[in-house]
């Protein structure tokens, strides 16, 4: 059985089809799904949830070989240690994706990485040795640009941060993309 509808077009979730329409959650749902990390934080959950949700083709609830590897790429987990920690011909459900996930990218790496990144980043556009701790709002929008947000996404991602000088103050970025506090709504 073709999953297009009797038309032609694609069904719901597929590509140029309509979007799948899932369940909320509700916290107490979710935290169980994480009782295997109890202190995970919901900017990592959230990393999790929607990474595994567009890995997962089918809505099976589990992940095949190519997909787990292809999870861990869209972390940033090089290829080269993506392959021996998702062994061939097998089945990933949500905990053990995670878990090959977290062995090899914590959330505090990654936080640490992109702080790292954006400091990089600054000291390449400035020229100077000692961080400004601004970057060029051109810089973040072609980036972002890369990884797939469009026009509508970047406004309303960016626009907080912009500087009437043209100019992003990165470390607020970091402090609303990565807040250590659970409770914490952002800006």
């Amino acid at each position: 059985m073709s999953p297009m509808s009797p038309k032609g077009s694609p069904g719901p979730g597929q590509h140029g089809g309509p979007p799948k329409k899932h369940r909320i959650e509700t916290l107490m749902e979710i935290r169980a799904k994480y009782e295997h990390h109890p202190h995970m934080l919901a900017w990592r959950i959230a990393d999790h949830e929607l990474n595994f949700q567009s890995c997962d083709r089918g809505d099976k609830a589990f992940l095949n070989t190519r997909e787990c590897r292809k999870m861990l790429l869209n972390f940033g987990i090089p290829w080269g240690k993506a392959v021996p920690a998702v062994p061939d011909n097998r089945y990933f459900d949500f905990e053990s994706a995670i878990e090959r996930c977290e062995a090899l990218q914590t959330g505090e790496r990654l936080k640490d990485a992109i702080w790292r990144l954006f400091v990089h980043t600054d000291r390449a556009e400035s020229g100077e040795l000692k961080p400004t701790g601004f970057l060029d709002f051109k810089t973040i929008e072609k980036k972002m640009m890369d990884h797939g947000l469009d026009d509508d996404e970047l406004y309303i991602f960016l626009a907080p941060y912009k500087r009437s000088d043209g100019k992003v103050e990165y470390a607020k970025l970091h402090r609303d993309l990565f807040p250590d506090d659970p409770a914490y709504v952002g800006p």
